[in-house]
């Protein structure tokens, strides 16, 4: 519980000071930039793989200057299903730049470090590196790989669309679909399989109202699945074929 009111200061602290940051940053162009979110979600789902069947709390703290980022994602389990309710048994760390080739077609590379506080033995951290494709035209496509560069040593590949609708003022409806592929390596190591090939697939529909300028409050629904190699090869791991998804969540950014 510890690393729980740790956590909580934190944020607090946080929270009180962006105004200030924000004010500070009124009579230049913007240039700086961040923003802070913690939601409430029924299960934790990561790439089709069920890792809570409970509810969770997940939040995330990110700084941007120009085309660089920081961010820090956590999870904390608030049920006994792994024995682990109250313990924060995730945390993220990433590093990303993202720069423009041209007025629709954006790149963005970057590091992730998985750190797995809760656990005390086998694998207890990962990393990865990724580069994303993005175009800013009809229904944004894009398209994620991944690498893991501690323990697997394979890709992970994910390609998805999105498009956002004005409801009313200060009402937004935004609908996404992503799919995903795995390599040998990823695919024995996370699905239990032999060769590479698609492994789920997520649709979500998130419902957002601007409270402020600066406060959004969101809620979701969604479904996670597993799809071609990842669903045969549903074998011995903590899989589902198909998964429903719920989460309300508040966020705050300047």
């Amino acid at each position: 519980m510890n690393s729980i009111k740790k956590y909580v200061l934190l944020v607090t602290t946080l929270l009180l000071s962006l105004p200030a940051f924000a004010q500070e940053s009124d009579d230049r162009e913007p240039s700086f930039s961040a923003s802070l979110s913690t939601s409430i979600v029924s299960k934790y789902v990561w790439r089709g793989i069920v890792f809570n069947d409970n509810a969770v709390n997940q939040g995330e703290l990110s700084l941007s200057y120009e085309g660089l980022s920081l961010a820090a994602w956590y999870n904390i389990d608030l049920s006994r299903e792994n024995g682990q309710s109250g313990e924060m048994t995730e945390v993220d760390y990433i590093a990303s730049y993202t720069f423009n080739l041209s007025e629709t077609l954006s790149v963005e590379t970057g590091f992730l470090y998985y750190d797995f506080p809760a656990l005390t033995s086998g694998d207890t951290s990962a990393r990865e590196v990724y580069a994303t494709i993005s175009l800013d035209t009809i229904l944004n496509p894009s398209i994620s790989a991944y690498y893991d560069i501690h323990e697997v040593h394979g890709f992970y590949l994910s390609a998805g669309v999105s498009h956002s609708f004005e409801l009313a003022e200060k009402l937004s409806l935004e609908v996404a679909a992503s799919i995903g592929w795995a390599d040998e390596d990823q695919m024995t190591y996370y699905y239990g399989g032999q060769k590479s090939g698609f492994t789920d697939a997520l649709l979500t529909a998130t419902l957002t109202y601007n409270i402020t300028d600066n406060l959004d409050i969101s809620g979701s629904l969604g479904v996670s699945t597993l799809t071609g190699r990842g669903q045969d090869t549903n074998a011995g791991n903590d899989l589902s074929d198909e998964v429903f998804i719920s989460s309300i969540g508040l966020s705050y950014s300047f």
